[in-house]
């Protein structure tokens, strides 16, 4: 929620002073014998100030893993600041998820 035209920031508003984007893609090749032992699905997630998406996808033996971050530039009321807090956070527990593999029997 941006503030509308005639409101004047308050002292301890967000300002997030620039946008950007970053893409990391990953393609994983499952050891001969091997399978992805929990499924890794996909996710978005998205707010006034950013949106994350992480996607997954299976072929044959290899595992594509992408994830994007956007940041949108804006001034954010300040009662809004544990709501970025909870989205970064959010963003930080998924890239730590992990990939466990399981021998075939």
């Amino acid at each position: 929620m941006l503030l509308q035209e005639n409101q004047q920031p308050g002292r301890n508003d967000i300002e997030l002073t620039t946008s950007f984007q970053e893409t990391d893609s990953l393609v994983f090749q499952l050891p001969r014998g091997y399978i992805a032992g929990k499924p890794m699905d996909s996710r978005q997630y998205a707010s006034s100030f950013c949106s994350y998406n992480f996607h997954t996808e299976l072929k044959g033996d290899s595992l594509f893993i992408t994830c994007h971050f956007q940041q949108n530039k804006g001034l954010y009321p300040a009662m809004r600041f544990s709501k970025l807090v909870q989205f970064f956070n959010l963003v930080y527990w998924e890239r730590m998820t992990e990939l466990v593999m399981i021998r075939k029997q």
